[in-house]
């Protein structure tokens, strides 16, 4: 066989191989492009194996002495803490027991030497950093119970998120024993729904229900809360200060925390930017009105009536202040109130008078 006429049953061969993948694509029907279905990844309960390998040996952590809070640059640690406080809330204390105050002290002391054993734990004495065994015993003892009893809010959580997953959600027929919770056994959690299932324990569930229905702006922090929003905002802050400066060599200052009017907002926003339901809508709208007439002159907020507490219409609850995250009560983030004496000017009275002052300049 010559070279041309190979060529030549080689391009027929190539021609007819062309025809035929061209008759079998027309004959088979062209299939639907599939696209993934993308699931959001939920937070599993962690075992806190991470916590030894990234950080071997005891990891430091900075508490302020105020609010005995971990404070600075150190979001990653500080997440670890509260995931550890909570791994030993899981592990430690039986789910059998019904309150925290019933936990025996010998437990409760366990948990603290475990915390103690993974973390190196200093606090600010200005702006000094002093080692927590040299703090005054006071001090140590108030930080001890603060997070001690921050583990029996983690444990009090935990056997709720049992209850209402795996007693009433859609994995009652999973026992958590199996694959989430391998510490658990089923004796413990046959005894655990026993329990949760008795009338007493089911009025305790409809009063809390009955009691979060009444909580008409609940907000929507990340893990870290207030204390990580208020840090967010603070770098945004800076941020846009940077970028309105025309010297790449100007020194900005850090701006100030923001008001809790301010935090209270923006922990209510969707990704969307909109606001959670039509009564935070509203309370935001106040809350402009109020800062429109604060900047105007026409109002002044004076101590525990700012803002937020004349835009919501109720003041803080003595134990809790809004906006600002844990840790305060009214009188530690205000202050002492002042009572008018016998010939002595209110607060109010002179926001008022300041009012006048600044409407008549």
């Amino acid at each position: 066989m010559d070279a041309g006429s190979g060529t030549a049953n080689q391009t027929g061969a190539d021609q007819t191989g062309a025809d035929q993948t061209g008759a079998n694509q027309t004959d088979v029907p062209e299939q639907p492009v599939v696209q993934p279905i993308r699931t959001r990844r939920a937070r599993k309960p962690t075992r806190m194996a991470r916590l030894t390998l990234r950080y071997p040996g005891k990891v430091k952590i900075v508490f302020d002495t105020r609010r005995l809070m971990a404070v600075g640059p150190q979001k990653k640690i500080i997440d670890n803490f509260k995931s550890y406080l909570g791994f030993l809330g899981r592990k430690q204390p039986s789910i059998l027991i019904k309150s925290w105050k019933l936990v025996s002290a010998n437990t409760k002391e366990l948990i603290w030497q475990a915390i103690m054993e993974k973390f190196e734990i200093f606090l600010l004495d200005g702006d000094k950093e002093v080692e927590f065994s040299l703090v005054d015993v006071k001090l140590r003892d108030k930080f001890k119970r603060k997070w001690i009893n921050y583990v029996g809010r983690r444990w009090a959580v935990f056997k709720t998120n049992l209850t209402t997953t795996f007693i009433y959600g859609d994995k009652k027929d999973e026992p958590p024993y199996v694959k989430e919770y391998e510490f658990l056994n089923k004796e413990t959690w046959e005894a655990f729904v026993v329990l949760r299932l008795s009338e007493e324990e089911k009025s305790k569930r409809l009063k809390a229900q009955e009691t979060q229905s009444h909580n008409k702006c609940p907000q929507r922090c990340s893990r870290g809360g207030y204390e990580v929003l208020t840090q967010k905002i603070i770098d945004e802050k800076y941020k846009t200060r940077q970028q309105a400066s025309d010297d790449p060599s100007e020194i900005i200052p850090p701006p100030s925390p923001p008001s809790r009017h301010e935090t209270w907002k923006r922990a209510r926003l969707k990704p969307s930017d909109e606001f959670i339901n039509p009564e935070v809508t509203t309370i935001a709208a106040k809350i402009d009105a109020l800062e429109q007439e604060q900047s105007s002159g026409s109002f002044a907020p004076s101590g525990r009536n700012d803002i937020l507490a004349m835009a919501i219409g109720k003041p803080d609850h003595p134990t809790r202040v809004r906006g600002v995250g844990k840790g305060y009560t009214v009188r530690s983030y205000f202050g002492k109130q002042q009572r008018a004496g016998d010939g002595m000017v209110s607060q109010e009275e002179m926001a008022a008078i300041i009012a006048e002052m600044k409407a008549e300049m």
